[in-house]
């Protein structure tokens, strides 16, 4: 994807002012803070710039940021002003060097607070304010530094003394901002916004569309209501808008919804956003108003990342890729959370290995492993993340792929994909892969090795209600049902030639591909499947160049049944019951309508049917 320059054109000019004192943070939601950080025993420094309109010319007084972990182990609190983020060498070791003041802080409860001997104005530039602080014991303390999620350029700066040596925007590609609160005095306006947008945007030519912009409050009143105007691709039109609502305090932000009418033939051009009246009164910053690049594109793709999951029966912390993909099929549902669970010959007898190791798209160091469109080797821990991350990307095309019994041999599937691009191409190196995956695999003589066995409570990050099938459980859990395993995968690597090498954007590719139900064996050669009605096709368009999955898509089921996840065998004796709506979400008590009900029997076995509830 082209990069796209985004800039803000600002004039810090206040219409209306008074004297005050109040306090910033790039916190603009006001959400509770979590832990950041390498989990070494290191010097942490962190920072964020003050750059926006109603600042400049503020002065900065004091700063203040809650310390995560046990305080105890932290040492050497500190805070800094500086023009320019850079080190020094200080005994042979790289150290912060800050060019306008240091001041030792006091750590009181878990709050760092530092008061600067001298208010310091912010310049129309902008300045950098942040902190340092000693953790030695990095158990105790594995992650100290405190942070939101925000899409804010410049609100998380980052590095340590020994594991990030150099000052790094985290904050950009992780979407994160520093939870530090910084106390001001000045002439603040008392009505006053300035929009932001936080990336390039994309419309489709013919259609309307809605953008969700930040407005932030750069004022001392809340922020209710705005006047505003929108230019782009030679439209021009204004609007107002209450906030259902507001905005209370400097900094916080609320969201318009920007209505933006179809602009017509796919083109590049700029959106300009303007803020012209707040709460009713002329804007307190005067032309408040932000830029960014446009694309006017044939069509929006729906962008549906391809998570890889790499594990095994005989693998002791594999559940942990089970739960996870278990879990987020079930909040996500099936069409839009898209896995690939690749059952490993080096854990497992055979069972549900149909692709050798040697077969497999990546070759983990490790086990459970994951990818998500074959990006690097990341933990399955990552896989919410990076799975969230990658899906607010533009790709650059879409698939979409059904699958069928064959009309004239009820013994094959035959899958058929529709693709198409944003952008016209030559010479390009585009390829669809289909893989055949199963769900619903269950035997009774299954035994999913278990190394949470001596535990009991979850330690990762990620919570679902499946971890009490494994915490304190037995060493081996018969009787689980597993989904999303590849059966069939011929063409990992993508079907070389199955897309033309002239792509011309908009326009429709047509595959097929069909596969042998009896000869879908495992390495054994047997065929674990029972029933092919409860398999699907994912059908994924790879780069040949650099072999990344560009965007995926699954089928439903030949059959025609929703995708309903599979719930996992209940440990108690008795029959259980769960209900899924037709989107795939449990539904605790059904009402009217339509339902799938699975009732779980005392063998574990499933019996699946669509009910009425009228």
């Amino acid at each position: 994807m082209n990069k796209y320059v985004l800039y803000c054109l600002l004039a810090a000019v206040p219409l209306m002012a008074s004297a005050e004192k109040t306090d910033f943070s790039y916190n603009s939601k006001g959400t509770a803070p979590h832990s950041y950080g390498s989990g070494k025993a290191e010097t942490v420094n962190v920072a964020a710039k003050l750059y926006w309109p109603g600042l400049i010319g503020k002065k900065i007084v004091s700063l203040s940021v809650p310390v995560e972990g046990n305080v105890a182990s932290v040492t050497d609190c500190s805070g800094f002003i500086t023009t320019e983020l850079k080190t020094r060498n200080q005994g042979g070791t790289k150290v912060n060097d800050p060019d306008v003041c240091s001041v030792a802080g006091t750590l009181q409860g878990n709050i760092l607070t530092v008061n600067f001997p001298e208010p310091y104005t912010i310049p129309a530039e902008g300045v950098y304010v942040g902190y340092a602080l000693t953790v030695t014991d990095s158990e105790a303390t594995p992650a100290p530094a405190a942070v939101v999620e925000s899409s804010t350029d410049n609100a998380f700066w980052f590095r340590g003394s020994k594991s990030q040596l150099r000052w790094r925007d985290e904050g950009h590609d992780s979407k994160l901002a520093s939870a530090l609160s910084v106390t001001l005095e000045g002439d603040f306006a008392t009505d006053a916004a300035m929009p932001a947008f936080h990336g390039p945007i994309y419309t489709a030519g013919d259609t309307p569309y809605t953008l969700d912009v930040e407005v932030v409050s750069q004022g001392l009143n809340p922020l209710r209501s705005i006047d505003y105007t929108y230019e782009a691709a030679g439209t021009k039109r204004s609007g107002s808008y209450t906030f259902p609502e507001q905005a209370e305090g400097f900094g916080m932000s609320a969201t318009l919804p920007l209505d933006i009418e179809p602009l017509g033939e796919p083109t590049a051009t700029e959106l300009k956003l303007t803020i012209n009246r707040v709460n009713g009164v002329p804007n307190g910053i005067a032309d408040a108003y932000c830029k960014a690049s446009l694309e006017v594109l044939p069509f929006l793709p729906h962008n549906r990342p391809l998570v890889e999951e790499y594990t095994g029966l005989r693998c002791g912390y594999c559940p942990r890729g089970w739960i996870i993909l278990r879990q987020m099929a079930e909040d996500y549902t099936k069409e839009e959370f898209v896995a690939l669970s690749y059952h490993s010959g080096r854990y497992e007898s055979g069972a549900m290995v149909y692709i050798s190791t040697e077969e497999f798209p990546f070759s983990p160091d490790g086990y459970p492993a994951s990818q998500v469109n074959r990006y690097g080797s990341s933990s399955v821990d990552n896989i919410p993340k990076e799975w969230a991350s990658k899906r607010t990307l533009l790709p650059e095309g879409e698939i979409n792929v059904e699958l069928s019994w064959d009309k004239t041999d009820n013994t094959k599937l035959v899958a058929k994909s529709t693709t198409k691009f944003i952008h016209s191409a030559k010479g390009a190196d585009y390829r669809v892969a289909f893989a055949l995956v199963a769900d619903d695999l269950s035997d009774p003589t299954w035994a999913q090795y278990n190394a949470y066995r001596n535990q009991t409570e979850n330690t990762t990050d990620f919570e679902s209600k499946y971890w009490n099938l494994f915490l304190g459980k037995e060493e081996n859990i018969m009787g689980l049902t597993y989904d999303d395993v590849v059966i069939h995968f011929p063409n990992a690597k993508g079907i070389a030639g199955s897309l033309p090498a002239d792509i011309e954007a908009g326009s429709e590719y047509t595959n097929e591909f069909t596969v042998d139900t009896p000869a879908v064996l495992n390495v054994l050669g047997q065929s674990v499947v029972s029933d092919f009605n409860k398999t699907r096709m994912v059908a994924m368009i790879i780069d040949g160049q650099t072999g990344n999955v560009i965007n995926c898509a699954s089928s439903a089921y030949p059959d025609g049944t929703p995708l309903v996840s599979q719930v996992a065998i209940s440990s108690e004796p008795t029959v259980r019951t769960v209900y899924h709506d037709i989107s795939g979400r449990i539904v605790a008590t059904p009402e009217r309508g339509i339902y799938i009900k699975t009732t779980i029997m005392k063998d574990g076995s499933h019996k699946t049917e669509k009910i009425l509830i009228p």
